[in-house]
């Protein structure tokens, strides 16, 4: 496919995500974007079309833009400064649409190599036409244990997520007072119906030895990743299941500074 076919499949395939997508936020009006090297492929009173070329370092001061889709055409990383000063990263794979809210920040490519994108704008009557929902929060909670629960060997945890797309939620346990943590069920959670519901089953220590943890002090803790590492924790899982040995990961970050979860369970082994 030569490149004007595939830019023309990109914005087909992007216009069509926008349509389609749920959770989306239209019936915006067009902000001022700043932009680095962009080519404007169409522009109507319907949509704009951008074609946006970013090399690593390249950045932008704090603007705005309406919902979108971007097809990105390489693989690489933002960096996103939003308007109340929160920073976050966020991996993009080539050949894949992903849908944007209306949002305002600053933003950073951190590359690793020079990042292409088609971005598909909704402004004018279209926009006012399809329905408005509310921009997706990222929020987790957990609702079982409870703060001082006595808890069995293995026990299900439970709670409520709203995850964005792209975003991926792991439930971690260890024993009060280690470094590593151990990520619970197998992989990672997906939150169900419309209030985000999940369960997860926990094991609280050693379950080869049940008696070596009895009365030991747990904590449970869920956090919400990045692409980059869910590979990374999965991989970590597969590894551990082929060898038999699960000598546990540093917890890590909340990728979404929004999604901090301020549950810190702190539970008591039978």
């Amino acid at each position: 496919m030569n490149n004007s076919h595939r830019v023309f499949a990109a914005v087909a395939l992007a216009a069509l995500a926008l349509l389609l997508a749920p959770g989306t936020t239209l019936g915006q009006n067009m902000a001022t974007i700043a932009l680095n090297d962009a080519k404007v492929l169409l522009d109507n009173d319907q949509v704009r079309v951008l074609e946006e070329h970013y090399k690593p370092g390249d950045n932008s001061e704090m603007h705005s833009h309406p919902a979108s889709v971007i097809y990105a055409f390489t693989s690489g990383k933002f960096r996103f400064t939003s308007s109340d000063g929160k920073v976050m990263e966020r991996d993009v794979t080539a050949d894949s649409a992903l849908y944007r809210d209306p949002v305002t920040h600053a933003s950073e490519w951190l590359g690793p190599s020079e990042g292409r994108f088609l971005v598909v704008e909704l402004k004018g009557s279209s926009a006012k036409e399809m329905p408005t929902h509310e921009t997706q929060q990222c929020m987790v909670r957990i609702t079982k244990p409870k703060m001082g629960d006595t808890v069995k060997i293995r026990e299900q945890a439970k709670g409520t997520a709203t995850v964005p797309p792209g975003m991926f939620l792991w439930i971690f346990t260890h024993k009060q007072g280690l470094a590593k943590w151990w990520p619970q069920g197998g992989g990672a959670t997906t939150p169900k119906g419309k209030d985000g519901d999940w369960v997860v089953d926990v094991a609280y220590g050693d379950e080869q030895d049940p008696k070596k943890d009895a009365s030991a002090t747990f904590e449970i803790k869920a956090v919400v990743v990045d692409q980059k590492t869910q590979d990374d924790i999965s991989n970590y899982v597969a590894d551990s299941e082929g060898k038999g040995t699960y000598a546990g990961i540093v917890l890590p970050a909340t990728t979404d500074p929004g999604c901090n979860d301020k549950d810190d369970i702190v539970v008591k082994r039978k």
